[in-house]
């Protein structure tokens, strides 16, 4: 039996479901992680006092209330999940159809939900994974900047600027202020951080704002031959080794895996045709999550994670 010949006969939909089967361990839902892993089994979300007593169910959900401030809670009260009309077993769906990279208007379709919704529950879960600490990186590390057109894709009143048509170029050459810059890591077991920390070229405020306390301290930072790479390291007491970003590959430092992120990267991009710059570091979670083939990530990773911290970065849709 060939099973290359089987696959090419399966739908789109059908190799995401599949995909979803083999990934996921046919246990573990968002309700089975809110079950055995919220914080809410042991304290009230609103004053954290541990005894209260159960007081019937919503929509087969437990719910509960303190002793203390008589409010009523639930498992998910307080999550990325909190008051959510829809089942968890659409959310589990609609995860799944993310992790396969569906765009916004077939998981609509498929879930009989608003194209706004859809976008909206995206940035939803990836604001969520965004809370999810990374480890840090270590050994030797590949540090290098990689670049994207400044963008504000969906914004309708007060641009700096004119309005563009998709696609256009900048109008300065290189590196400029219409760039933005994304610092990315990677080590040698492929643990990677990336984040957008300024526009045009990177400074040393810009590392010590953003990148202090991502490595170990006995790491080696391999970097190109930038002046803020070397002042950064030397403030930190990181041992530093410079390699030019196209060298060949020559003994243990170079920037070839780093080179190689930044590709991935930007092939990821492209089926977006275009981030706006406000929800580019969402995007880059987004990579770093389907890249860790997980289809549940959120339950996997046995966090729940607080809504009320996400509340500052709600998107406004108009």
């Amino acid at each position: 039996m060939k099973t290359h010949a089987l696959l090419d006969q399966l739908t789109d939909k059908k190799k995401a479901d599949l995909k979803a089967i083999l990934l996921s361990d046919s246990k573990t839902t968002l309700s089975d992680a809110l079950a055995g892993n919220s914080s809410n089994k042991n304290k009230c979300p609103h004053c954290s006092h541990s005894k209260f007593i159960k007081i019937g169910k919503t929509r087969n959900v437990q719910r509960y209330k303190c002793k203390r401030c008589n409010k009523t809670f639930g498992l998910n009260t307080n999550t990325f999940i909190h008051k959510t009309h829809k089942p968890l077993s659409t959310w589990d769906r609609y995860i799944q159809l993310m992790n396969a990279a569906f765009p916004i208007s077939y998981i609509a379709k498929e879930l009989r939900i608003s194209t706004r919704t859809a976008f909206y529950w995206r940035h939803k879960i990836l604001n969520a994974l965004k809370q999810i600490g990374s480890p840090q990186l270590n050994g030797i590390v590949e540090v290098d900047e990689t670049f994207f057109r400044l963008s504000y894709k969906g914004q309708k009143k007060g641009l700096p600027r004119k309005a563009r048509k998709r696609g256009g170029q900048a109008k300065k050459r290189g590196i400029s202020k219409e760039q933005v810059c994304v610092l990315t890591a990677i080590d040698r077991n492929k643990n990677n951080w990336m984040k957008s920390v300024c526009l045009g070229r990177i400074s040393t405020q810009n590392l010590e704002d953003d990148f202090i306390g991502k490595v170990t301290a006995d790491s080696v930072l391999v970097t190109d031959k930038h002046s803020s790479y070397t002042r950064f390291c030397k403030d930190q007491g990181l041992q530093h080794e410079s390699a030019h970003a196209s060298s060949l590959r020559r003994g243990a430092y170079h920037l070839q895996n780093v080179n190689s992120l930044h590709s991935q990267i930007k092939r990821f991009m492209k089926r977006f045709n275009g981030v706006a710059t406000k929800y580019l570091d969402n995007y880059l979670v987004y990579w770093q999550w389907r890249n860790r083939d997980v289809v549940l990530a959120l339950a996997n990773e046995h966090a729940v994670v607080s809504y009320k911290a996400l509340a500052n970065s709600r998107m406004m849709l108009k």
